[in-house]
């Protein structure tokens, strides 16, 4: 009902006590008064409209004053107070914007119409159509036009003069026509903008995305950089303990690049590094992924996998590295470029649960290889039900 409209005296006060300003105290007052118009209680919106009056003039804007009195109007007139109804409508039009024509005194003014043609008020009616007139000369809107001609469609039928009504809920229903074409070419539009939108939101979305990729990865060699794999590093970890698997590393070290450096220079130094980031991505899958840990040392990370398959990573990469057959004469081993390289595969426990720890683990593997000849592979036999050996370390031969 209207009535669930009404705003009540706590929350209005609030309001009022909130904002501090005239302009809300009249709009809420308003709201009120069209609340109790609406429920059939016109004397109650007459009395709140009529509160408001010693100070109404203090808004300082003309729109909203000639509202007022045109609501105050309608009010008295459904009271049966027509001489105060007049007297209103009066004061409203001495206060018409001739410039502007907002839509809320449109629609009061059609009000006042009706009441004009129940009256016999030929005079105020010829008002209201010069009105309404003016404002279909300087607005050519469809919203405008509906305003207008449903006005004095509606004055000639309060005063029986069906010709004319008829005449004017004609150019009415044409003009429904238009605007109901106008909402359904704007729905269209709306819409190809709304998929439109849609399309350029995707693309930001895919270049965020992008960006954020870009910023795990490591400029050189677009592997994960030491922040990513720490983010990683705990997906893996987590999602492993759900499903009890393996964690597995590949701790991967240049054999003499040092060395490499001081004969070939930084540049090529630089290129052997790229080729090893590309030999290592190659590996990559969702469960491996691989990341510079930093100046000649790469650190892989497998998920789900058994000892063989981490062990099998390890000796793919040593074998497609000496395929490349990269000069290193300081190298005893072949001259060649080589690798040294820890693997370790571990369940998850309260001493392997981060990153840190499984690490060290392939960081011992990976020290045993470097002394012990380097061009190696090593798995630390970590509890592996693989490599049974009686000795921590194990050699994978490739």
């Amino acid at each position: 009902s209207p009535a669930s409209r009404y705003i009540g005296p706590e929350l209005k006060r609030h309001y009022v006590y909130q904002f501090r300003k005239l302009h809300n105290t009249v709009l809420l007052c308003q709201h009120d008064a069209n609340c109790y118009k609406d429920y059939g209680k016109p004397e109650k919106s007459r009395e709140i409209l009529g509160s408001m009056e010693s100070w109404i003039e203090e808004i300082k804007f003309v729109p909203m004053i000639c509202d007022y009195y045109l609501r105050f109007a309608i009010a008295s007139y459904e009271s049966n107070g027509k001489k105060e109804g007049d007297k209103y409508v009066d004061k409203a039009f001495k206060l018409t914007p001739k410039d502007t024509y907002p839509l809320p005194i449109c629609d009061d003014i059609s009000q006042v119409a009706v009441f004009f043609a129940k009256n016999g008020d030929k005079k105020r009616a010829k008002i209201v159509f010069d009105f309404m007139t003016a404002m279909l000369e300087n607005n050519k809107g469809t919203l405008e036009q509906i305003f207008a001609y449903r006005t004095m469609a509606n004055y000639y039928k309060c005063c029986d003069e069906h010709e004319k009504a008829s005449e004017y809920f004609e150019k009415l229903s044409d003009v429904l026509d238009k605007r109901t074409e106008e909402l359904m070419t704007a729905q269209l539009n709306l819409q190809i903008t709304m998929k439109e939108t849609d399309v350029e939101l995707g693309k930001l979305t895919r270049k965020m995305e992008k960006s954020k990729e870009l910023l795990d990865l490591e400029p050189m060699t677009k592997l994960l950089n030491r922040a990513a794999l720490l983010k990683v590093s705990s997906e893996f970890i987590e999602s492993a303990l759900k499903k009890k698997q393996k964690v597995g590393a590949v701790f991967i070290d240049i054999d003499y690049f040092k060395e490499c450096n001081d004969t070939y220079g930084h540049a090529k130094g630089d290129e052997i590094i790229r080729t090893l980031a590309r030999i290592c991505k190659s590996q990559e899958t969702p469960n491996v992924r691989f990341a510079r840990y930093g100046g000649d040392e790469f650190f892989g990370l497998a998920k789900g996998l058994t000892d063989e398959e981490v062990a099998d990573i390890a000796v793919k990469i040593c074998k497609c590295i000496k395929d490349e057959n990269i000069p290193n004469k300081n190298n005893p081993n072949g001259h060649i470029i080589t690798l040294s390289i820890g693997v370790v595969n571990v369940t998850i426990t309260s001493k392997t649960d981060t990153i840190i720890e499984i690490a060290n683990y392939a960081d011992k593997a990976l020290y045993h290889a470097k002394n012990t000849g380097k061009n190696s592979i090593y798995y630390l036999n970590h509890g592996s039900d693989v490599f049974r050996n009686n000795t921590s370390y194990v050699k994978v031969d490739f």
